[in-house]
């Protein structure tokens, strides 16, 4: 009865068994599954032969006293056959449970250091993002030292256009300065010599006096024979005189009237000449102002711009780093829970089924301990043929295990190499992008720098134009107005030769004054003499005094024209020397922008050739690697499609070379770009 329990309890799990190998020397007896060698099987065969012929022989030979304990013994080795089978099947349900726990260990534990390598890309990812922002920032504080630089520099340049308006001012207040102290000077001098003209008309007088009184003595005898030749000469010369005046008022007045015509017309060049340079002054200030203002706030701009771009793509890169991190935490503690409670449910699984083992196992040896003698040499072959098969099938465990894990290994490999090139692709992809921004940024900079630049050089060569034309005017004027001064030059001399015959003539004519003054005392009488004598000096002196005041205004008003032709020729000059070095600086400043712009085309042309020979190259290696790749695929596929016909046969060392061949085609895939495309991809951002 107990019997019955045990072999009704018993599981018969026969599709855990595996089909003997067609070298084994062994075979199957039976739905058991049990292999034995030939010796035994034959054995087993007669013994099973005789127990299906005991019935036979017991209903035949009723009489043969041993049959019944052949039936039993018969009987009692198909149990323990058939029990022993059961333990077989149980322990190898037990191993295979116990491989199929291990390798879920195993497959859980790369799982976690698969998590804790992604983990560590991710940090190194974070890092690497860090580092980024930080070299944006870096970047961005000099944009910012370069923003504050060149506001300083504007500033510089305010208060040098400052400076030297202030200094112009200075050297204009300096220039009036010297103009008043030269037209005080020149007044000085005409007092001078007005007080020298007065002076020697003093003298004159006290001369004419003197004369008078010796002429008195002298022409007493004669005055009355000369009195009438002195009238008839003094009529006649009288008329001339008057004649001759109002030609001289006439000459005068008309010489005076284009005098105050040139002057007009010279004063209106002047105040044109000084609105054209102030109007011009004040453009190019203006100009100059709404210049800097506008690139000032361009600055401020610009600078805000990228501050509140930065602070933006700081806040949403912390946002992604707290939104990936938490998941990452999520995701490692759910799994760590996972494992932990599978690991709980595994150990109890274990322990059940480790003491319903070894209850049944007590059991079952409490029962056949009495039959252990005579099965002792069949137990001990068949375990050595069990020890035999379970090596064997280790050792094809081990190498399948073998085969799966560097499988396994070199598809995570792959796949990180895929995802490594895919992401690589992708920089390359955005890199381009950029650097085709980048170009056509540069392109139309350039293309606007230099339309700005050309323009600028239309205006400043139609200013240039412009101004060579004025010098040419204002020149032309210069050479009349010297041309006038000359004629005028030449009309004074002629004045002043004129002057002198008169003061000779007026010589002559005192003295036949002095002669008719005698005759007119001798004739006349004394006193009638002297009144007369005094009616006309009154009046030679108010004809002198009218000549030479008109002679000191023509000659002021000369000297002032002259000054102030001076001073206009002088201001031209000082006008056209500025305006030569302006345009030479500005001719310096064309040619620095020309080359700076050459320079930088240069520049962006080279770095263009080299992130292309960069890309070129990382292209060649990436080619090179998925070839590689491709010849690594093609021989695990053919290892793999071989590994069930011989896969203890595959020899540890080609595993060997074929993982550090994997390994260095994905160090190669892995590895960053080389320096200078690095430096290049830097440069370009």
């Amino acid at each position: 009865m107990d019997e019955r329990k045990i072999d009704a309890a018993t599981p018969q799990v026969p599709q855990f068994l595996e089909p003997p190998a067609p070298e084994s020397r062994f075979r199957t007896v039976g739905q058991t599954g049990i292999r034995i060698d030939g010796q035994h099987a034959n054995a087993l065969e007669r013994t099973v032969e005789a127990d299906s012929a005991i019935p036979t022989v017991a209903s035949a030979a009723g009489a043969r006293p041993n049959s019944k304990l052949l039936a039993d013994a018969g009987l009692l080795l198909q149990q323990m056959l058939a029990r022993e089978t059961d333990l077989e099947l149980r322990e190898a349900t037990v191993e295979q449970r116990l491989s199929e726990l291990e390798a879920d260990r195993l497959r859980f534990q790369s799982l976690r250091i698969q998590q804790f390598e992604e983990l560590e890309q991710n940090r190194l990812r974070l890092q690497s993002e860090e580092a980024t922002l930080r070299e944006r920032m870096v970047a961005a504080e000099e944009l910012l030292k370069r923003i504050e630089v060149a506001r300083l520099a504007a500033e510089r340049e305010r208060i040098d256009v400052e400076r030297r308006r202030a200094s112009l001012r200075e050297e204009v207040l300096a220039e009036l300065q010297l103009e008043r102290q030269a037209i005080e000077t020149e007044r000085n001098e005409l007092a001078t010599e007005h007080e020298r003209a007065r002076a020697l008309t003093a003298s004159l007088e006290e001369q004419h006096r003197q004369a008078t009184v010796e002429a008195e003595r002298l022409i007493q005898s004669e005055r009355e024979r000369l009195w009438q030749t002195l009238i008839g000469e003094w009529e006649e010369r009288r008329s001339q005189f008057q004649t001759e005046h109002d030609q001289w008022l006439a000459t005068s007045q008309a010489e005076k009237q284009e005098i105050e015509r040139e002057k007009a017309f010279y004063d209106a060049a002047v105040r044109e000449a000084e609105s054209d340079f102030a109007a011009a002054r004040a453009t190019q200030s203006a100009e100059l102002q709404a210049a800097r203002e506008q690139h000032l706030a361009l600055l401020d701009a610009e600078c805000q711009r990228h501050t509140a771009t930065l602070l933006a793509e700081r806040d949403e890169w912390l946002q992604r780093r707290a939104a990936s991190e938490s998941e990452l935490f999520s995701q490692r503690d759910r799994e760590l829970a996972t494992l932990q409670s599978q690991r709980e449910e595994w150990d109890r699984t274990y322990s059940i089924q480790r003491a319903e083992l070894h209850s049944e196992r007590s059991v079952l040896e409490s029962r056949i301990r009495f039959q252990q003698e005579h099965l002792e040499k069949l137990r001990t072959d068949l375990e050595r043929a069990q020890n035999e098969h379970r090596h064997e099938r280790q050792v094809e465990r081990q190498h399948l295990e073998e085969s799966s894990q560097l499988l396994l290994k070199r598809m995570r490999q792959i796949d990180l190499y895929r995802a490594s090139v895919e992401e690589r692709e992708k920089s390359l992809e955005r890199e381009r992008n950029v650097l085709s921004k980048s170009r056509r940024a540069l392109s139309s900079t350039s293309d606007l720098d230099r339309i700005s630049l050309q323009a600028e050089r239309d205006a400043w060569e139609h200013e240039r134009q412009i101004q060579q034309a004025e010098l040419r005017r204002q020149q032309d004027l210069l050479t009349s107005h010297s041309e006038n001064l000359e004629s005028r030059r030449i009309r004074l001399d002629k004045l002043r030769a004129e002057l002198e015959d008169t003061h000779r003539a007026t010589l002559e004519m005192r003295l036949a004054v002095e002669e008719t003054w005698v005759d007119l005392t001798q004739s006349a009488g004394q006193d009638e003499a002297r009144l007369r004598v005094d009616q006309v000096r009154h009046a030679l002196v108010g004809y002198y005094s009218q000549l030479h005041e008109g002679l000191v205004e023509q000659r002021r008003e000369h000297l002032d024209a002259q000054s102030k032709f001076e001073r206009l020729r002088t201001e031209f000059l000082d006008e056209r020397q500025k305006l030569m070095d302006w345009i030479a600086a500005r001719d310096n400043e064309l040619r620095v922008a020309e080359e700076r712009l050459r320079i930088a085309t240069a520049d962006s042309t080279t770095r263009d050739s080299a992130w292309q020979a960069a890309r070129d190259r990382w292209l060649q290696e990436k080619t090179e690697a998925e070839q590689v790749i491709r010849k690594l695929l093609i021989e695990l596929g053919n290892q793999h499609r071989d590994a069930p016909a011989n896969a203890g046969s595959m020899p540890m060392s080609a595993m060997i070379a074929e993982s550090a061949l994997l390994n260095h085609a994905d160090a190669v895939s892995s590895a960053p770009i080389d320096r200078e495309s690095q430096v290049i991809l830097n440069e370009d951002r």
